[in-house]
């Protein structure tokens, strides 16, 4: 998914090469220095999280090289598929309730706040908030919006 954003994210990069595996790429008005040989981007994405930016995917089709060549090594399917091969061996059926001499663990009492209770229900993030009438006042005497008859 991220590399999928990256290349979406790439079409908006211009690129000026200084050499062919150096590159200048401009972004937002913001310069980058790309560098394939040592696999280095000024943006740092590529240093930290081992997969390569938007940056860096600009410049691939310029070095005609392959994109999943720039990813680190961790995010292959050999060390996958290395770090499942050792054998997980099954643990024996085991009561661990009926060694348990600790008493359950009871939530704690619950308190009464001071106060008057809030009677408002908290809405969840997702909810819409309730729409509320308009503050607008017509004056009943002159008509105009703003004010009411005590003020006209």
């Amino acid at each position: 998914k991220r590399l999928s954003k990256a290349v979406k994210d790439a079409r908006y990069c211009l690129l000026a090469p200084a050499s062919s595996e150096e590159f200048q790429v401009m972004e937002n008005g913001k310069q980058y220095a790309v560098n394939f040989r040592d696999k280095y981007c000024s943006f740092q994405e590529l240093s930290i999280s081992g997969l390569p930016c938007r940056h860096v995917v600009a410049c691939v089709p310029r070095t005609r090289g392959k994109l999943e060549d720039l990813c680190d090594e961790y995010f292959s399917v050999k060390s996958y598929l290395k770090t499942y091969e050792t054998v997980i061996h099954p643990l024996p059926e085991a009561d661990l309730d009926a060694h348990n001499d600790i008493e359950k663990l009871q939530p704690p009492p619950f308190k009464r706040l001071a106060g008057r209770p809030i009677s408002i229900r908290r809405r969840a993030a997702c909810e819409p908030t309730p729409r509320r009438r308009s503050s607008t006042v017509r004056c009943s005497i002159c008509k105009h919006f703003g004010h009411n008859k005590k003020g006209c």
